[in-house]
């Protein structure tokens, strides 16, 4: 797929209900347009993502919704349509290790989970010319 290509570019990727744990690794994701403008979307699975680059939404890079996830040295970047985030964090458990957040409206938001985060990186995720990073977390833990 093209770098320049329109973000509704294609249906992005989807994981659902899985039985088997799945592993996505040194990819690179782009204009995925999945339910409305997000690149990859797991629901009721788990899931590692590690080296990959998830980049150009228009709403979500990543969207967990219920899931088991292990997100390792990974980018996630210029998810700038209104909502515009990197990482969209519903139920479930997440652990976030070594990523990047970077020129997206909101880096993370994370609701109704478990989410323990270490040694991430934020820079330019912002709205109404605030910082947007780190948001809404029900439950959390930091190392």
């Amino acid at each position: 797929f093209s770098e320049n290509a329109p973000i509704t570019g294609w249906a992005g990727l989807h994981f659902e209900n899985t039985t088997a744990p799945s592993f996505l690794g040194h990819a690179v994701i782009r204009n995925g347009s999945f339910g409305s403008g997000r690149n990859v979307v797991v629901q009721n699975s788990t899931i590692e993502i590690r080296n990959t680059v998830v980049e150009r939404s228009l709403k979500a890079g990543l969207d967990l919704v219920s899931a088991t996830s292990t997100i390792e040295n990974s980018i996630f970047r210029q998810a700038n349509q209104d909502p515009g985030v990197g990482l969209r964090i519903s139920g479930g458990s997440t652990t976030l290790t070594s990523n990047q957040f970077l020129n997206n409206i909101f880096g993370v938001i994370a609701t109704n989970q478990t989410l323990t985060h270490t040694g991430n990186i934020f820079s330019g995720n912002v709205i109404n010319s605030q910082p947007a990073d780190l948001f809404a977390i029900a439950t959390s833990s930091e190392e």
